[in-house]
């Protein structure tokens, strides 16, 4: 949630007709939660721990920002993709960094380039 806070604007399904339906499901994946990383299959008592194989909980933000596992493979992602995705979206005292929530738009560059980072991975 915290990840894409401007798609619940009504912008996913622009987002969606872009991709094809292994990249749509992915997103999908990523946007619900409901995943095969370890966080959700604990929760669904489908795993004995959340824990990722480097130490910490597998969550979606440690798996596409933090995690060791993945660090080579994440240095092929171009920029910051944790500011674009909204994950740093305002300042200090709340002012947006981008305007107003209602007139963003969701940069499609950095959702392939996320959507492939988790494909190459095969966590999904």
């Amino acid at each position: 949630k915290k990840i894409d806070t401007a798609l619940h604007l009504g912008k996913s399904a622009g987002i969606h007709q872009q991709l094809n339906s292994a990249e749509a499901a992915i997103l999908t994946q990523l946007r619900t939660g409901k995943t095969f990383l370890k966080e959700y299959l604990h929760k669904i008592n489908a795993s004995e721990t959340a824990a990722c194989d480097c130490g910490f909980v597998e969550s979606i933000p440690h798996f596409l920002f933090s995690c060791s596992r993945w660090r080579a493979l994440n240095k092929t992602r171009f920029g910051d993709l944790s500011y674009a995705l909204g994950e740093y979206s305002s300042r200090q005292g709340g002012q947006s960094i981008d305007g107003p929530i209602e007139r963003w738009k969701p940069d499609i560059d950095a959702v392939r380039a996320t959507i492939q980072f988790a494909m190459d991975t095969r966590r999904l």
